[in-house]
């Protein structure tokens, strides 16, 4: 070899850039979390959402016609309907634009993030929101990677957090 020849790994360590634990956080920062932890949080924000629905109706339907709304009226019947239907994109976007949780992600632990792993803006927590009224949508995270429609659509995901 050369005498100004210089070996280029001589004074490198040999330990690991990152230990067992602090890989693990960083693929649970990085990836989606199950399906079996998607379908908690579905069933607790379903209850979620029924509950704001039936709440939320009732006071703006007094809020807008009184203690005793006419049902046999079309516009009360619709405005029941729009503001039920309109009850679970409501609970979802304000949630996930609020907090990157709704109650459900709040009681496992995980969050919303875009897939380079940021804060949603509010357009996708648009798109995630109005995408769950897609029919069949929901039994879409069942997938094998967990991920939903809403969350492709929308280029978000779902991990620990």
């Amino acid at each position: 070899m050369p005498e100004n020849f210089r070996d280029p790994f001589e004074n490198q360590s040999h330990e690991p850039l990152l230990n067992r634990e602090d890989f693990a956080a960083e693929l649970d920062a990085v990836y989606p979390v199950s399906g079996g932890t998607r379908f908690i949080n579905y069933l607790i924000d379903s209850i979620g959402v029924f509950l704001f629905q039936i709440f939320g109706t009732q006071f703006l339907m007094g809020a807008f016609f009184g203690e005793n709304p006419n049902f046999e009226d079309d516009v009360v019947v619709s405005s029941f309907f729009l503001l039920y239907l309109g009850g679970g994109f409501i609970y979802y976007a304000f949630f996930e634009a609020m907090f990157q949780k709704t109650p459900g992600k709040f009681l496992t632990r995980t969050k919303v993030v875009t897939v380079d792993g940021g804060k949603p803006a509010a357009k996708e927590i648009f798109i995630r929101s109005i995408s769950r009224y897609v029919p069949f949508e929901a039994f879409s995270f069942l997938s094998s990677d967990a991920v939903g429609w809403h969350d492709y659509w929308s280029k978000t995901r779902v991990i620990k957090g």
